[in-house]
Parts: C-alpha cells; sequence; structure tokens
C-alpha cells in the first residue's frame, strides 16, 4: 500500500471514530438538566435574498426575493409555513406576472431521539402559484423524507 492511501484510510478511520463518539458535554447536561414539561414554541423568520431558485431555474431578475418563515413544535412534531416572495418577478417574453407570491411551502415532521440517533420523518407540500397571467397553476408538489442524524461531536446526517 502506498503511503498516500495509508494517510486516506487513516484519515477516514480518525474521522469514524470521531463522530462516533458521543458529545460528553451535551450528555453530561441533559442528565442534569430536569426533565421539562412539553410546551408548544415557535420560530419565525424572514429572508431577503438576491434571486429565487426553483428546480435550478433562477426565476428572479434584478429583484430582491422575500422567504418569510413560521414554525410551530410541540413535543417532538413540527409544523413549518415557508414562502416566496419576489419583488419584481419576471419572465422570459413579454407575460406579466400574476402575483408575487410565487410559492408556498407546509412541512410537518416529528423527531424523536433515541439515545445520540435522531429520526425524523417528515412530509413536504408544495404549493406553486402561475408564472404569469392567464396561465394555469403549475401542478402541487408533494415529498416524503425522512433523515437520520448522531448527536456526536460532528452531528452527522444523513436525508432522502
Amino acid at each position: 500500500m502506498g503511503n498516500n492511501l495509508k494517510k486516506v484510510i487513516m484519515t477516514i478511520l480518525v474521522l469514524f471514530v470521531i463522530t462516533a463518539l458521543p458529545a460528553t458535554s451535551r450528555a453530561e447536561e441533559q442528565k442534569q438538566q430536569k426533565p421539562e414539561e412539553s410546551k408548544v414554541t415557535g420560530e419565525i423568520g424572514l429572508s431577503a435574498l438576491s434571486a429565487y431558485i426553483w428546480r435550478g431555474q433562477e426565476l428572479t431578475l434584478h429583484s430582491v426575493v422575500v422567504q418569510p418563515t413560521v414554525t410551530v413544535s410541540y413535543n417532538g412534531f413540527a409544523l413549518n409555513v415557508w414562502g416566496n416572495l419576489d419583488t419584481r418577478p419576471y419572465a422570459t417574453d413579454d407575460s406579466k406576472y400574476a402575483s408575487q407570491h410565487t410559492e408556498t411551502d407546509y412541512t410537518l415532521s416529528y423527531s424523536p431521539k433515541f439515545g445520540i440517533l435522531q429520526i425524523t420523518p417528515g412530509y413536504i407540500y408544495y404549493a406553486l402559484e402561475a408564472p404569469y397571467s392567464g396561465a394555469s397553476d403549475p401542478p402541487d408538489s408533494q415529498e416524503i423524507f425522512l433523515t437520520l442524524g448522531l448527536d456526536t461531536i460532528l452531528q452527522p446526517t444523513l436525508t432522502t
């Protein structure tokens, strides 16, 4: 075996060991904390971006894209609503857009933890708007996903 191959194998082994180690400080914190009552939590966010990329296509030109999001969580369950508003939508031809609101996504997920393993199954509904006046709305889309994660130093995750 060449020296470079040995270095690569050793690096992979070291990274594997590091990611497999539990985050001891986080585990100790959890042991010291009293179990909390389940309560509803929420998060509100707003992003202002220079482009809206939809399925690999840039659908903005010289505009600001505003993307609000709201998430409500309870006992491992989460509901998220995300929207996309384009301040100056355009079409490649002379068509005018039907509205500046182009997409709303609804995501429902559940994230239980089993020791250092976290499993998150979920469902997303993509509600799409017509790209220009007189056009019909594109077909809405749906997605089911599964995320597996480890609560370790590097917190590796796998999503399908």
